[in-house]
């Protein structure tokens, strides 16, 4: 059992390093990373997940998407 936590514990530092080699290779993700409490896994999958950021008419717009502020409607290529 001892041998499989390792074996996961060098499964997971090699993942978080193809995390950070992403979210560096990645603008938007580097940009996500400036924001306090954003690391590179969170960064690459927000990148990931929302894909052209101009989608967003408004900030307010990205925020009801992510459920952190009153609902709007979301945009045309969220819904598809």
């Amino acid at each position: 059992m001892i041998d499989e936590l390792r074996s996961l514990d060098h499964r997971i530092k090699q993942l978080d390093q193809e995390f950070e080699a992403l979210a560096k290779s990645d603008q938007r993700a580097g940009l996500l990373r400036s924001v306090p409490g954003i690391g590179a896994l969170n960064a690459t999958a927000l990148a990931a997940a929302v894909g052209d950021v101009s989608t967003f008419a408004k900030g307010g717009d990205f925020a009801a998407w992510l459920g952190l502020s009153h609902a709007r409607s979301p945009p045309a290529a969220s819904r598809a």
